[in-house]
């Protein structure tokens, strides 16, 4: 068995799967970012694995493979587009589109019984719940630990991991609103992106456009580091290297 992690990327993948790490119980897992397309140890299972990219790409796969489940974390947009990486810390990592992007592919298999969609929000609000959704989707896992008891025990954190979290550190509801900080950004993204209010409404981050009001004195501003288009025959070169990775993890799925 494998869990696969996945969500558009500054959404809280990287955390989960350190929660998930804490505490259950699995015979191994990748030290930081893993694709579902590289091969892991047969005699480790269950395993763990996590690659926000892959969230657009293992259709297919997931479907195939029963013995794949996968946890999708899906974050408030105005926070996803605020957010910087620490490897490019001048400059916002994506925009809006690539976060409808990524949940749009989230919602084709929101009602699969081996998918699992979590908001970020929620699981800093209510870790217990959100830990008994995913035992109630993974009962095959011991539970060692409580999410809300995180991170009593830790010692240290892969180097990835620990930039990406901003070290060993307890849940943190205050970064769940630190977008109002970024105001010009979230007025730049909300106006060129017609489809913003409505997915806030969707995902219930907003019931209406009142608050927008911030936004009036805001200056537009920011651009995305991860928002470059990629020329068509880039987008046909890892179409085609998808489907080949595809077609390779079909391939080896054991043989009814």
């Amino acid at each position: 068995m494998r869990v696969h992690i996945v969500g558009c990327p500054r959404s809280g993948t990287t955390l989960v799967t350190e929660l998930m790490r804490y505490a259950f119980d699995f015979a191994g897992a990748a030290d930081h970012e893993q694709s579902l397309f590289d091969p892991i140890p047969h005699d480790l299972s269950p395993y763990l694995t996590k690659k926000p990219a892959d969230t657009i790409r293992i259709g297919r796969a997931f479907e195939a493979d029963e013995n794949l489940y996968v946890i999708a974390l899906v974050r408030d947009p105005r926070a996803v587009i605020t957010s910087v990486h620490w490897s490019h810390p001048d400059l916002y990592f994506v925009g809006f589109s690539r976060w409808q992007t990524y949940v749009q592919h989230i919602r084709r298999y929101a009602d699969h019984p081996r998918y699992l969609v979590i908001r970020y929000e929620d699981l800093l609000a209510e870790p217990a719940e959100q830990q008994a959704r995913i035992a109630q989707l993974l009962p095959q896992l011991k539970q060692l630990r409580d999410f809300s008891n995180y991170p009593d025990g830790i010692e240290d954190l892969h180097e990835h991991a620990e930039k990406a979290l901003g070290g060993i550190r307890p849940f943190d509801n205050t970064r769940i609103d630190a977008w109002r900080t970024h105001l010009g950004r979230v007025r730049r993204e909300y106006e060129s992106s017609p489809a913003f209010q409505k997915e806030l409404e969707a995902f219930g981050y907003e019931a209406n456009t009142q608050w927008t009001t911030s936004l009036a004195e805001a200056e537009p501003s920011g651009e995305s580091y991860k928002d470059s288009v990629d020329k068509w025959p880039n987008r046909w070169e890892i179409r085609l290297r998808y489907w080949f990775k595809t077609r390779r993890y079909l391939d080896a799925l054991p043989k009814i």
